[in-house]
């Protein structure tokens, strides 16, 4: 006789005896490992923070008091290199890992610190810009050299640790 197996739920076995006989006995298949439990989904990714305003400051006797965004990427990369006919523009930059510096190296300059350094300092030796931006540390310090030099512009985020529009921000401009 021939024997004949089925899987029942891949649980158990049903076999015929070999011998002839009106019982059908079952075996038990040893169970399969359960699949590993899918992983836990992925945490949704923290929100993006909210973006900061930015301040252009100017000297107080800057005779520019509105720019377009052209006219300031203008002014920003050097461009433009007169606020008029006497008045020199001098840049005051911040280190490329500031957080202004980062906004101006994506939204202006649309080119990394070290591409930036070296179409300064080609345009610099090219006899096309009198003199490299200044580089300092801080937003105060920045703030600083533009309260000293008529032709100064900087980017700042936060002056002293406040904000643009937050209460006692520093530089306000006089109300009309």
């Amino acid at each position: 006789m021939k024997r004949i197996t089925v899987a029942l739920l891949a649980l158990f076995a049903i076999a015929a005896p070999a011998a002839p006989s009106n019982s059908i006995q079952a075996t038990p298949v040893p169970m399969l490992p359960s699949p590993a439990p899918p992983p836990p989904p992925a945490p949704p990714p923290a929100p993006k923070p909210a973006p900061r305003p930015v301040a252009i400051l100017v000297h107080k006797d800057n005779p520019i008091e509105n720019v377009t965004q052209d006219e300031l990427r203008q002014l920003l990369k050097l461009d433009r290199q007169f606020w008029n006919e006497k008045l020199r523009v001098v840049l005051i930059a911040r280190p490329a890992t500031a957080p202004e510096q980062i906004v101006l190296l994506k939204s202006i300059y649309q080119q990394d610190d070290k591409a930036l350094r070296k179409f300064m300092v080609g345009r610099l030796y090219a006899g096309q810009i009198a003199a490299l931006p200044t580089v300092v540390k801080s937003a105060s310090a920045a703030a600083k050299l533009v309260q000293a030099s008529a032709g100064a512009i900087t980017v700042v985020l936060a002056v002293d640790g406040m904000k643009p529009g937050e209460a006692g921000y520093p530089l306000l401009a006089a109300a009309e």
